[in-house]
Formats: C-alpha cells, sequence, structure tokens
C-alpha cells in the first residue's frame, strides 16, 4: 500500500471538497444571531411567564449558546408549570448531551421516547448518545429507528448508521454496506454515500467491489481525474501496480485537459504533484549500466 504522504492527503482532500463533506467540526461553526435570539425569548417569556412553551424556547436558545446552567433553571420553571411535560425531559437530555453527560442524556432522552416512540430528533439524540458511550451497535439500531420515522430521507442519518456499524466490526460491516445501497436507493447517487461504501468494501477485503462502485462514480462525472486517482490508490494498495500506474497516467491525462485556470487551482496542483509522485513511485527501477 502506498505510504499516507502529503500527495495521498492531497487526494484525500480534493476528493472530500467534490462531495461536499464539510470537514469542521459542529464546534468550530459560529453560533451568530443569538443577542437576536435571545431578545425575541426574553420578550416572549415577559409577555407570556405562565406559557411553558416560552421558558421551553428560551431553554433551547440558552442550551445552543452553551449556556447550560441558564437552560436548566428555565427547564426547572417549565417543570413547575407544567409538571410532568414529557418535552422537559428531551431538552434536559439535549442539554445534558451538549454539556457532555452522556449517560445523564442517555437516561432522559430513553425516558422521553417512552412517552413518544416515534419523535426522529428524540430518536436521533438518543443515537448520537449512544454513539459518545461507545455503543456503537446499540446506536446503528437507534438509527434504524431515526431513519424509519424520518419523513423526509437524510444523508446523514445514513451516513452515521453505516459508521455505527461499521464501528461494531465482524459481520456488521455489511450490514453497514446494506444500508448504504439501501439509501443510494430511496435518495439516488449521493456521493457521500458513495464513498463510504467504496472504504468498507476495501475494509472487509473486496477491491474488486470497491473499484466497480468507483468506476460508476467516474463513469458519470464531468471531471474524472480525481476518480481515476483515487483508483490509482485502491489498485495500489492491492499490489496491482501496472493498472495502478495506467489510472494515475489516465489521470494525470484528464488533468492536462483541464484549462490552465482550473488546472493552476490549489487543489489541481496538490493532486498533480500526487500524480507524479504516486507515479514516480511505482515506476521499476533503473537496472544495472551495461560495462
Amino acid at each position: 500500500m502506498l505510504p499516507l504522504t502529503l500527495p495521498r492527503l492531497a487526494l484525500l482532500r480534493a476528493l472530500a471538497a467534490l462531495a461536499g463533506v464539510c470537514l469542521l467540526p459542529s464546534a468550530a461553526l459560529p453560533h451568530g444571531g443569538f443577542d437576536e435570539r435571545i431578545a425575541k425569548a426574553n420578550q416572549a417569556v415577559a409577555a407570556s411567564p405562565t406559557d411553558s412553551e416560552a421558558w421551553l424556547v428560551r431553554a433551547d436558545v440558552q442550551r445552543r449558546h452553551g449556556d447550560f446552567e441558564a437552560a436548566l433553571r428555565d427547564l426547572a420553571e417549565v417543570d413547575r408549570l407544567s409538571p410532568g411535560l414529557p418535552r422537559t425531559l428531551y431538552f434536559r437530555g439535549l442539554v445534558a448531551m451538549d454539556a457532555g453527560r452522556h449517560a445523564e442524556a442517555e437516561a432522559l432522552l430513553r425516558g422521553f421516547l417512552v412517552h413518544e416512540p416515534t419523535h426522529p430528533a428524540g430518536l436521533e439524540a438518543r443515537a448520537r448518545v449512544l454513539l459518545a458511550l461507545g455503543r456503537p451497535l446499540d446506536a446503528a439500531r437507534a438509527y434504524d429507528l431515526v431513519i424509519v420515522q424520518q419523513p423526509t430521507p437524510v444523508p446523514d442519518h445514513y451516513v452515521a448508521r453505516a459508521n455505527a456499524y461499521a464501528a461494531s466490526g465482524g459481520a456488521h460491516v455489511d450490514t453497514a454496506i446494506q444500508g448504504l445501497d439501501e439509501g443510494l436507493s430511496v435518495m439516488g447517487a449521493i456521493i457521500t454515500l458513495e464513498r463510504i461504501a467504496i472504504d468498507l468494501e476495501l475494509r472487509r477485503g473486496n477491491t474488486d467491489a470497491a473499484l466497480r462502485r468507483l468506476d460508476h462514480i467516474t463513469a458519470r462525472s464531468p471531471r474524472r481525474e480525481m476518480w481515476l486517482a483515487r483508483r490509482g490508490e485502491i489498485l495500489a494498495g492491492a499490489g496491482r501496480n501496472a493498472e495502478a500506474k495506467e489510472s494515475f497516467a489516465l489521470a494525470l491525462s484528464e488533468l492536462e485537459r483541464l484549462s490552465s485556470g482550473k488546472r493552476q487551482t490549489p487543489a489541481m496542483a496538490r493532486l498533480e504533484a500526487s500524480l507524479h509522485q504516486n507515479l514516480e513511485t511505482l515506476a521499476p527501477a533503473a537496472g544495472p549500466k551495461a560495462p
């Protein structure tokens, strides 16, 4: 297998960009608009201090901003105004989850789902908590329920379920791939799902299946250079160096057909460097000079 060199990383980044994958963690995204939201929530509470819904809304605004103590104070007021309201368990579970108290969050969300067993957001939150608790198989089965109950299919749910099944190891990797294929049949060709399926095929040692999936993507893609480069990576990893070299050369040929403007972008420059290095790596060593 080729080493994870800088050109290899460049290829992976380029593929991620092509697939539209966001690599930033959610914690790195801006909150934005909190002052406006909290001002509106404060006004609603002041206008209707006995309306538990207004307190719930403000509690969630506080939670999203990371002010967990303020959120819990508002939820305590909801308990006083509407004792036994199931949704309070849900919001308390979200606060505990965001605060990193995962065991507490799981218990709260499980209690909420006793009252509303088909609540999509509640099911998803519990699935995420189960993952955080190191229970990937339970999380995967929770995502099964999320997908069934979600009115509109959400690609991220299929991704999360596949990752959870794959993390469970063994035969569950096969189940992960089956779930991705289910998502593809429901939602059509989604690159993110296809890429994960390729990675999982490779994980279970099925190089030919991975290549078939990749070939389907390449055949319909208007830009083939990155997919051909990925094909070369897979072939090289399988020790099929002659085929890998051919794929790398085809990728380079596709790249050279691009306009100078497109070819000189940072992503394409990194890809070109990666292709040249991989071709050099696969080139046969020079024999001894004749006397």
